[in-house]
């Protein structure tokens, strides 16, 4: 049992601390299991709250820190954007879920855009990096960044069945593939991240 002022302090505590040291946290929030409350380092976004009890749904218990891409309403109320939430648990197979759990939103642009610095830097050949959510969704850190061209390609490839299913007993978390579309030839790459079918994507040209 905590007080209103003690559940304030520490979430003052998180947002001075590892959200200013931390870019890549977009958020924190804890679950009082005993109190049944959250208290979130977005606690005057109602709409991104309304989203956290879809984290267990059908009582199916996600895997501690396994990194679930989602979408979540912006903290200024414009629009949504894609996160990474991550668990920390104190509870393990709970038919009612009712202990406490931290939920860590990680600002999922925020990684493509140092994955794509990274590739700039690490060689020449010209690499595309995106991300693919399991409702076969492609973004990357700024939607109008991605080429038509490019969209177009991926787009065909999964709609043609090229992606392969991502679940718990994929023996490669990691798959490429050659790929002919409209007169040109494409290596697609896909990272696996969790066993929900997100994954990381990037597409080069072949002849490079």
């Amino acid at each position: 049992q905590v007080t209103y002022q003690e559940a304030y302090r520490q979430i003052d505590y998180f947002k001075s601390s590892v959200l200013n040291v931390y870019p890549f946290v977009y958020s924190i929030t804890v679950y009082n299991g005993i109190q049944q409350k959250y208290y979130s380092t977005l606690m005057d976004s109602t709409e991104y709250l309304a989203t956290l009890p879809e984290l267990f749904t059908d009582n199916k218990m996600p895997v501690r820190l396994q990194p679930i891409l989602r979408r979540i309403p912006n903290e200024n109320g414009s629009g949504e954007f894609y996160v990474y939430s991550y668990l920390i648990y104190d509870f393990e197979n709970s038919e009612t879920n009712s202990a406490s759990y931290i939920v860590i939103e990680q600002n999922a642009n925020w990684l493509i855009d140092n994955f794509t610095q990274i590739q700039r830097t690490a060689g020449d050949i010209p690499t595309e990096l995106y991300l693919l959510d399991k409702d076969g969704n492609i973004f990357s850190q700024d939607p109008s960044t991605i080429p038509q061209d490019s969209l177009n390609v991926l787009e065909d490839y999964f709609s043609t069945g090229g992606k392969q299913p991502a679940d718990s007993k994929q023996d490669e978390s990691l798959y490429t593939d050659d790929y002919s579309f409209h007169g040109g030839h494409y290596l697609i790459t896909q990272l696996f991240l969790n066993s929900s079918g997100d994954s990381l994507l990037m597409l080069q040209n072949y002849n490079d």
